[in-house]
């Protein structure tokens, strides 16, 4: 018996940022069907480097098995060339749940805004084409 995915998530790409956008409260399934999806989309756009835009703002959290994916997804993305990453979140509890299972797995800096244009002009300092 298998469980229904609990989250979603949208992905797009805007110059070398990929915009991640996160929403509801997620399962495994949504956060494995997430890793997958956005590994395929990294080896599709064959960056050299990249930034990521994660928008945090309608997540609500995840069951203890999505930490797992969460911290697999730093490191990976590091080796494949991610340089920054600028967050919109609203709330010191999304923030703690977000950053936790990265720290200390990242050698890029990690920033956190309240708003998407903000953080794509500090993902353009990090050198990134944002469009």
């Amino acid at each position: 018996m298998g469980f229904d995915v609990h989250g979603k998530y949208e992905m797009e790409v805007k110059g070398e940022i990929f915009i991640l956008r996160f929403y509801q409260s997620w399962n495994e399934e949504c956060a494995k069907a997430f890793f997958t999806a956005y590994q395929s989309l990294v080896f599709e756009k064959k960056f050299k480097r990249f930034g990521v835009l994660a928008d945090f703002r309608q997540f609500e959290g995840g069951t203890p098995e999505t930490i797992r994916y969460f911290e697999e997804i730093a490191p990976w993305a590091m080796a494949c060339g991610q340089i920054a990453r600028a967050q919109i979140i609203n709330s010191v509890f999304t923030e703690y749940i977000v950053t936790k299972p990265s720290q200390g797995k990242t050698l890029f800096p990690i920033q956190t805004f309240e708003e998407e244009t903000p953080a794509l002009v500090w993902l353009e300092q990090q050198g990134l084409a944002v469009k």
